[in-house]
């Protein structure tokens, strides 16, 4: 069992189809109008989970931290994907779109990404085992509940998701500032796409740029070094949308 907390978390955890076992709400008059909308939602959706109010000081010692804003819930765990199950699952499949996040080792960032990526209709983000923040609590507040409702595929590393997607008939690019083409070059909402985004750090290894089908770039007004990897995700996620409103 694991903890997530927050508002939003909350409410969409209750939405997702994931298991609860109970949800920690703060003694406090002033929250009471949240917890009614929160019960509410239960009933709207007819899930019986059991509910209880506990301390401040018992949430934020549950939580290890003290953001929680007076909420938090007990549940089964976050739902993954192994790629191949993943592969197996879309089958035919034509058009996808996926993010493939290589070295996102900051909580903040991976939940931003999720939470523009589910927001925009990004199919799924590979995330790897060893090579990646763990998805956790911290996760859930950032994406604002976003990765309740995430296509989340778990993969070995940068090499064992190059080669499945490649296989599989994906065009697998690289974002790198240095790229010749543009990201509004392609038309990504025809075929299947997956887009490496990398710690802005480290970058795009070369030896994983000689595995892939080429780079990428967001073309840049001034002459600076580069975006942050969330603000990254959320315009390339901007653009996979706005060619499917252009239709």
């Amino acid at each position: 069992m694991e903890y997530i907390f927050g508002k939003n978390p909350v409410i969409e955890l209750i939405k997702s189809g994931h298991e609860v076992s109970e949800i920690f709400m703060e003694n406090s008059p002033a929250k009471k109008p949240f917890f009614r909308e929160v019960i509410a939602k239960m009933r709207e959706l007819k899930k019986v989970i059991k509910y209880s109010y506990v301390t401040r000081e018992k949430l934020t010692n549950m939580c290890l931290s003290p953001d929680h804003q007076g909420i938090a819930a007990e549940f089964g765990g976050f739902k993954t994907a192994g790629i191949q199950a993943y592969l197996k699952e879309i089958g035919k499949k034509e058009d996808i779109f996926l993010f493939i996040l290589d070295c996102i080792h900051d909580p903040h960032n991976l939940g931003a990404i999720l939470r523009s990526s589910y927001s925009l209709g990004v199919s799924g983000c590979v995330i790897f085992e060893k090579r990646s923040a763990k998805i956790n609590a911290t996760v859930a507040k950032t994406s604002a509940g976003a990765v309740f409702h995430s296509k989340l595929i778990m993969s070995e590393g940068i090499f064992d998701a190059i080669t499945n997607l490649r296989g599989a008939g994906f065009t697998v690019l690289g974002c790198e500032m240095n790229a010749e083409k543009n990201i509004f070059d392609y038309n990504l909402k025809k075929g299947r796409y997956a887009v490496i985004l990398s710690n802005e750090g480290e970058g795009l290894s070369g030896k994983s740029q000689s595995k892939i089908d080429g780079t990428v770039k967001i073309p840049m007004a001034a002459d600076f070094d580069s975006l942050n990897v969330s603000v990254t995700a959320g315009i390339i996620a901007y653009e996979y949308a706005r060619q499917g409103f252009a239709k």
